[in-house]
């Protein structure tokens, strides 16, 4: 038997998609002979999710919010529930293939892993979506989306990333629950992958990715289809400046600030209210930033780490070496 997996699906009007997907999940978990639960979290959906999910699959663990909280609360109620060793964070418009968990599970071995995604591929096609994050980075930029590739990916024992995708990442629970989970001051989406990755990664952990554990995924299907596109870039903007907020040290926030307030003139300048309503909501929520800010000092303290970003890209650079890479 393999390591226990407790896999965490939040969802939102996700009926028709947890119809199509969830046969994939129970699929690969059977194929990797290990002891599992699903665990579904509905965000308060208006369709008949819970219905359909109570009718068809049974066993399945339902938990449910009185109201629409977003991505963070509703799948932290599900990781807080999980009861294995491994938690699979998994988005409902997932399709998983059927040797996902037997080519992830070597790499639990690995004590010092907190957790490993797969490579994510189009729903229909074979069109690579995310791979392996690239710290492309600089003192006042904190740029967790650059995926990179390894010319010959199979030499390659183990294959670093800066973040785990909030759609596919096998978290080892005592980790994620020392964490405390997802930040939710990034509901309702956006960016709590990344600043999740980056705590993990200042704890002395390790995030792998694995390019032959392979799922296909429509881009964003949740938040296109429930979302304007402004409404979805304002929430964007407001959360990368969370994370900055959250992670940049004290000398580089200030200056950051600075660079944030320059942005607004050139905005106001342009008239772009989208940005400048990103920025009135970030400036709300600054008082909790610094409180998650300086939570998690505290917990670096109390494990006696002391990592940094810097720390951080300089890792998975070394890892990288000479060897040829392509960014995208």
């Amino acid at each position: 038997m393999g390591p226990s997996i407790s896999v965490v699906i939040p969802t939102y009007k996700g009926k028709a998609l947890l119809a199509q997907n969830l046969p994939s999940v129970f699929h690969a978990l059977e194929q990797a002979t290990t002891i599992f639960e699903i665990i579904v979290v509905d965000d308060a959906s208006l369709d008949d999710t819970a219905a359909f999910l109570q009718e068809h699959y049974p066993s399945i663990k339902l938990l449910s919010n009185e109201t629409n909280k977003g991505f963070s609360p509703t799948i932290n109620k599900g990781i807080f529930a999980a009861q294995y060793e491994w938690v699979l964070l998994l988005n409902n418009d997932v399709k998983l293939l059927p040797t996902y968990f037997t080519v992830l599970i070597p790499h639990l071995e690995n004590k010092n892993c907190f957790g490993i995604m797969g490579k994510i591929i189009g729903y229909d096609n074979d069109v690579l979506q995310d791979s392996a994050k690239y710290p492309k980075c600089t003192l006042l930029n904190i740029n967790g989306t650059t995926n990179y590739q390894f010319v010959n990916e199979t030499q390659r024992s183990a294959i670093y990333t800066f973040m785990l995708s909030g759609a596919n990442a096998l978290v080892n629970r005592e980790k994620l629950l020392l964490l405390n989970g997802f930040c939710e001051l990034f509901a309702p989406f956006y960016w709590e992958d990344v600043d999740l990755s980056i705590r993990a990664w200042k704890m002395g952990w390790e995030c792998l990715y694995e390019p032959n554990a392979i799922c296909r995924h429509p881009a964003s299907t949740t938040v296109k289809s429930n979302f304007k596109k402004r409404q979805t870039a304002i929430i964007a903007n407001r959360n990368k400046l969370l994370l900055h907020c959250i992670h940049l040290d004290t000398a580089a926030l200030i200056l950051y600030h600075f660079k944030i307030l320059g942005k607004s003139i050139f905005a106001l300048l342009r008239l772009n209210f989208s940005f400048l309503k990103s920025c009135y909501l970030y400036l709300q929520l600054i008082p909790e930033a610094m409180k998650t800010r300086t939570a998690f000092k505290q917990l670096q303290a109390a494990q006696h780490q002391n990592n940094t970003l810097s720390d951080c890209y300089q890792f998975i650079k070394k890892s990288i070496g000479e060897e040829a890479i392509t960014l995208f």
